[in-house]
């Protein structure tokens, strides 16, 4: 007897390859590939998307510069939080927790700091001070505030 009833569709749990796939843009190291072709890798975005996104903090999946139209071009992963910052592309959650962190990060570099540059040069005051802001991925924008407040603070003697 047909009935009336809408039915289910039930979504796929995400193999851990898969999830890999989508988060990273890489497959596994071994075995085959974690979708048949690019079309179902686009169909199993679009069904998690919402729930990969959720989990981003900064970042965006490989799928999503792969299949959302990203309004900028896909920055190398090591300045991407700031540059999704720069560009107004965060969520209000992550933009304040990066905040936060960078704003942490900043302060910490003006304790008396050494740093270690590519394994075998040392550097110290403002040069380490760059070279940490830097590291931290700071836009270079918010270090000049920053730097700016920190100096109106200062007392003048």
């Amino acid at each position: 007897m047909p009935s009336n009833r809408t039915p289910i569709t039930r979504r796929r749990k995400l193999s851990l390859d898969q999830r890999m796939s989508l988060m990273s843009g890489f497959g596994p190291w071994y075995g085959p590939p974690p979708f048949r072709t690019d079309a179902e890798r686009r169909r199993c975005w679009e069904q998690h998307r919402a729930e990969l996104l959720a989990q981003c903090n900064g970042v965006r999946p490989a799928a999503w510069w792969d299949y959302d139209d990203a309004p900028i071009e896909r920055p190398a992963r090591e300045c991407e939080a700031a540059t999704l910052f720069e560009a107004g592309l965060l969520t209000g959650h992550e933009r304040e927790r990066l905040l936060q962190s960078w704003k942490m990060r900043f302060d910490d570099a003006w304790s008396p700091t050494f740093c270690l540059l590519d394994g075998d040069v040392w550097l110290d005051g403002e040069a380490a001070r760059q070279a940490h802001f830097e590291w931290a991925g700071i836009p270079p924008r918010l270090v000049q505030e920053w730097t700016r407040e920190r100096e109106e603070k200062r007392p003048t003697t």
